[in-house]
């Protein structure tokens, strides 16, 4: 079990307030005021506890708080490190389908950070059609696409829809047994999120808040690592295998003197592993 413990389910919660998975997509949207942070905050740790009840727990990294960072910090949106919609084609296994539409998720989320309300749309039906591909129907129904339609400029509107599509999909997910699915989203997910964060790197500093971020990042793969190891099918072992390599490179920061966090050339590397693996699932 991975919670032994009261204190080790404390600590499973307080990482799990900070993260969402897919649904959350949109909650950048939760920051327009104090007291819907507030409000969601509470119902957030209801469902929280509602899954740690079940005694199936995921650590699930979210991209929204990292995308929602750099724009506050004035990087810019780069389009042509998405992973375009034209792509939505090529994938045809299940296995594929679930990274990406991991990817196609968080690619969602920083162009609804970002503004861009046209792509926000444009990454939502992408992500529809291999949800419903990958038998997500119920949680992309026609009633959740005429409400995003109907309030594509509405941020209050969106917010909440974007709760309620990710309590609909974790809740299918978790009552149809699709935990290895969800594990492969996940973990798209964040591997995204990843990369469009390193690729908006211009000059590298490593006291540049983004950098930063980035290297904080080592704990959600270690997450994601838990995950995979908690499965034995071929998929999750061979993106286990893909991610170690990440997680190497990740490790050399902690030979690193106390005030260098991260060196030019370890940046370089995990950039690159991340170029390798991206690559290596979008086809």
């Amino acid at each position: 079990q991975l919670i032994t413990s009261t204190g080790m389910k404390r600590v499973r919660i307080d990482l799990l307030k900070k993260i969402c998975f897919i649904g959350s997509l949109l909650l950048v949207f939760s920051c327009t005021s104090n007291q819907r942070q507030k409000e969601d905050q509470s119902v957030n740790e209801d469902s929280i506890n509602a899954v740690l009840n079940k005694n199936t727990v995921y650590k699930i990294p979210s991209p929204v708080e990292l995308f929602i960072f750099m724009k506050n910090n004035g990087v810019g949106f780069k389009e042509d490190v998405l992973n375009s919609t034209q792509n939505v084609s090529k994938y045809y296994t299940e296995m594929s389908k679930a990274f990406n539409f991991g990817v196609y998720s968080s690619d969602l989320a920083y162009c609804t950070a970002f503004g861009k309300n046209q792509k926000t749309f444009d990454y939502f039906t992408t992500t529809r059609t291999l949800g419903n591909e990958l038998g997500l129907t119920q949680t992309f129904d026609k009633t959740m696409k005429d409400r995003v339609d109907n309030n594509l400029y509405n941020i209050d509107s969106l917010f909440q829809i974007s709760n309620d599509f990710y309590w609909q999909a974790c809740q299918y997910m978790e009552t149809n047994e699709k935990s290895e699915m969800l594990a492969v989203i996940i973990s798209g997910a964040w591997l995204e999120s990843l990369h469009l964060a390193v690729s908006s790197v211009q000059n590298f500093n490593p006291s540049d808040p983004l950098v930063q971020r980035i290297v904080e990042q080592d704990l959600l793969l270690d997450n994601i690592l838990a995950t995979f190891r908690k499965n034995n099918s071929a998929e999750l072992v061979s993106l286990l295998n893909k991610f170690s390599g990440l997680k190497q490179a990740f490790e050399t920061l902690q030979k690193n003197p106390k005030n260098e966090s991260i060196t030019q050339e370890q940046f370089n590397v995990i950039a690159e592993k991340v170029k390798q693996i991206r690559n290596e699932m979008i086809g």
